[in-house]
This record gives C-alpha cells, sequence and structure tokens, in this order.
C-alpha cells in the first residue's frame, strides 16, 4: 500500500469513537507509528510464536497434498525443482524417510513460519594411534557414480531418523556404527577413483575389516540456515558429536568405497586431522570463494560497460534519424531490455537488492530461536550425563597433569598467575571466589562457564 501525506518521521496518530448521540466523538486510541524496514517488522511478528504444527511421517498421503500445506507460507514453490533447488517431491520423500520434521510456528495475531528440523549426527572417528596425536577423519572429496568430483570438507556424518526421538547413548552408537559399516567396509589407495568403464563391485571389492570398538557422545549444537536444497525456508540443523575409535584403520590417508541398495559405487577421500588443520581448509576454501566473488565482480562491471556502450549507440542512432519506423522500433526494444539490463548490473542496485534480502533466519527473534534451539533430541539429563562421564574420562588420563611429570603448583598460584584480583592475596590451594573463565574452559570444558560461582577442587 503506497500512501501520499505521510510524515517522513516517526509520528502518532489518534482514533475516535463513533459519534454519539450528541454527535461528539470521543478519544478511543492514540496510535505510535515507526518507520522500519520489512525484515525488523517480520521479527515483530514472529515475536513470541509457539509450534502449533508438527508434520512427519505419514502426514501426507503425496507430494500434492504437501505442496497444497505449503502454499499457506511465503514460499516461492514455482522455483521448486528448478536449477539448484530440490522439488517438492524431494521434500515429501525426506518426510515419508523420516530425515526431516516440518513445524509451523506462529501467533494468533501473527504471520505463519515454516521451518524444516534435521538432525545430525556427526562423527570424530579415529584410531588409538591418532587418538594420541589428536587425529580425526575429515572428508575431503566425493565422487559421484557418473565421475562428478565434488569437496566436501566435513567430518563423517549422518541425518539421524526422527522415528527414534528421543536420542539415547545407544541410539547414537548404533547409529555410528552403522555409518562407519557404509562408509569404511572397502578402502582403496588415497588416490583411488571411479572409472565409468569398469566399476568397482562389492563381489571384487575386499572388505577392509575396520571394526568399531567405542562409541562415546561428546556434545549437541545447532545451527539455524536458510536451506540451500528448498527455496525459502529455514532449517534448524540440531548436530549431535560423537567420538568413535575404530581397529583397522590406515595410518595415512585413504579413500573408500561405498554402495547404494543397488550396488551403485561412490567414491570418498578421507584425510587425518586435527582440529587447527580443518580449520585451515575451511580458511583456505572462504579466500578461495572470495576470490570467485572478486573475478565475478569485475566480469559484471565489464559487461555493465559494455551494454552501457551499446545503448549508447542505439540512442544516438535512434536521435539521428538513420532507421526506419520498423528498425525504430526495435531499436526501442532492444534499448529498453539493454536499460532493464544495465540497472540489474549497476553496483547500486546489486546493493540495494543484497540488503533487502537478508537472510530468512536472521528474522527470527531471540525468543524464538532460544524456543527452537531447546526442542533438541536429547534430554538435559542426558547432556549433563555425558558431560560428567566426559570430565571424570579426562581426569583419569591425566590429561592436564600426568603422574611422571613435576609436581603442579597449587592451582591458587595458578590463577593468581593468570588474573590476582580474582583471588584475596590471603587465598590458600581451595578457590571459592569467583573462578577465572580461561581455567575453566581448560579444566572442566566450555560448559563449566555457565557456573562462575562454583567451586573448583583440583
Amino acid at each position: 500500500i503506497v500512501c501520499e501525506g505521510l510524515p517522513a518521521v516517526d509520528f502518532n496518530t489518534l482514533e475516535f469513537e463513533h459519534p454519539g448521540p450528541d454527535g461528539r466523538r470521543k478519544l478511543k486510541y492514540i496510535h505510535a507509528w515507526v518507520w522500519l524496514e520489512w525484515s525488523s517488522i517480520q521479527r515483530y511478528l514472529f515475536d513470541g510464536s509457539e509450534v502449533k504444527e508438527r508434520k512427519s511421517k505419514g502426514s501426507f498421503r503425496s507430494a500434492e497434498e504437501l505442496e497444497a500445506w505449503l502454499g499457506q507460507f511465503d514460499v516461492d514453490l514455482e522455483s521448486w525443482g528448478v536449477g539448484p533447488w530440490k522439488s517438492i517431491e524431494r521434500l515429501w520423500q525426506e518426510l515419508e524417510s523420516s530425515q526431516t520434521q516440518l513445524e509451523r510456528w506462529g501467533r494468533n495475531d501473527g504471520v505463519p513460519l515454516l521451518m524444516r528440523v534435521v538432525h545430525v549426527l556427526q562423527m570424530k572417528v579415529t584410531s588409538f594411534e591418532e587418538a594420541a596425536n589428536q587425529k580425526f577423519l575429515f572428508q575431503v572429496w566425493q565422487q559421484n557414480p557418473d565421475g562428478r568430483m565434488r569437496d566436501i570438507n566435513r567430518p563423517m556424518a549422518k541425518k539421524l531418523s526422527t522415528a527414534d526421538l528421543p536420542f539415547d547413548a545407544q541410539k547414537f552408537e548404533a547409529a555410528a556404527r552403522t555409518v562407519v559399516q557404509d562408509q569404511l567396509s572397502y578402502l582403496a589407495d588415497v588416490h583411488a577413483r571411479l572409472n565409468t568403464n569398469d566399476m568397482p563391485t562389492r563381489q571384487n571389492s575386499e572388505r577392509s575389516g575396520v571394526r568399531v570398538v567405542k562409541v562415546a557422545f561428546s556434545d549437541h549444537r545447532f545451527d539455524l540456515e536458510d536451506s540451500p536444497s528448498f527455496k525459502d525456508m529455514t532449517t534448524m540443523y540440531h548436530l549431535y558429536t560423537v567420538e568413535v575409535v575404530c581397529e583397522g584403520l590406515p595410518s595415512s590417508n585413504f579413500a573408500s568405497m561405498t554402495f547404494d541398495a543397488k550396488g551403485v559405487p561412490t567414491a570418498i577421500g578421507w584425510k587425518w586431522v586435527t582440529w587447527q588443520e580443518t580449520l585451515d581448509i575451511l580458511h583456505e576454501r572462504a579466500q578461495v570463494l572470495e576470490r570467485r566473488e572478486a573475478q565475478l565482480t569485475h566480469k559484471l562491471n565489464s559487461a555493465s560497460e559494455t551494454c552501457k556502450a551499446c545503448l549508447d549507440e542505439l540512442m544516438l542512432m535512434s536521435r539521428n534519424g538513420r532507421a526506419s519506423t520498423a528498425e525504430a522500433e526495435r531499436v526501442g526494444r532492444i534499448s529498453s531490455q539493454l536499460q532493464e539490463v544495465l540497472t540489474m548490473l549497476s553496483p547500486g542496485e546489486t546493493a540495494q537488492g543484497s540488503s533487502s534480502h537478508m537472510p530468512r533466519y536472521a528474522k527470527i527473534p531471540p525468543s524464538m530461536l532460544a524456543n527452537l534451539a531447546d526442542r533438541k533430541g536429547v534430554t538435559d539429563d542426558f547432556l549433563d550425563g555425558a558431560l560428567y562421564a566426559r570430565q571424570q574420562q579426562m581426569a583419569r588420563r591425566g590429561e592436564f597433569f600426568s603422574s611422571d611429570a613435576p609436581e603442579a603448583p597449587p592451582l591458587a598460584t595458578v590463577v593468581t598467575e593468570v588474573q590476582p584480583a580474582l583471588l584475596p592475596e590471603e587465598a590458600g590451594t581451595g578457590i571459592k571466589s569467583r573462578c577465572h573463565g580461561a581455567l575453566c574452559s581448560f579444566m572442566c570444558s566450555p560448559a563449566a562457564l555457565s557456573d562462575t560461582q562454583a567451586q573448583v577442587p583440583r
């Protein structure tokens, strides 16, 4: 709705009752109005939203029924199944295979918001030998059956079935063993690639003998992003990390072959890395993307200059009257098309478009985000138990102070060296004042930071 006569600054308006018997209208409301971007207004509309509806396996009898339900949301369904976007059929298949859930959030007076919820198991797969070097397996590439290669750069991962909610240690272990068996049963040289003329099969491949020895739950976190697969859909990823120790793994980088239900192979490249090396890999990837963006910007600028030169030449021809009436009309149409292209390629228009199309997840208010994060697939008691077990294991290993090392100074001395203001001068070996954040992270894991008044017995 476009109006004339509105003030350029924030303002108030008066609303009056209907005229009474005496013809007078009493004051009913004073309305306060502010100018905001639409993205900010949407955050107000979503604030206080609750889950109104949840859809999972069996909720829709067909993809057409799912499409009708999606029609209530601000989603560009016409783009689904075109270009990089997956189809409605693929989303329905995800629901029917219990790989995802759909939730409708909203308030009684607000707009509905569509949320896709996915639970993912991430595995730090290692061996006894590589665990001593703090290394784990990192998937660097994948080759599809058609021969195409693509970068992966992530640890071993698998979507969890929503039918298994809520998750526990036994379910995490069963899922981890299944993934290791699927992806590490057939190993190959690090340089091995698929030959489309001579594809490997299960029958002519030798089993590796890799065996899972131990699975330990590590932590839970969440990630909210606009779905890269389904346009205009926000996805909440609940990520559960487990540490998996295996026997029979190679000590050097290697590849593996996986086979689907029809026996079609896929090649995967694995690399032994530390956490620091994963950051280096991701940083290098980010630099590559920045260079590609700079090259694309340069090409767009060149195309804009060429388009502008063509437009100037056409306008010159039209003004000189060197063209017939039919040619002049054709020149006019081409000029209009070039003007539209030039407007789209101009830096000002691009910058304006990027600011107006902010990510959908950025419009979600903090209260709703906290509610989404709290709807995890494990209980708080399970997380607390896993944290306590991990702390006990670290203490037994002597990870911080080994038994054969020189005797460590009292912890109070260490804290005083880090931050003298934290302890009084007469402090002894026990700590009862506010503990130091860095030492909390070092001694007890980041979860201990939530209770900075706790006593530290070591």
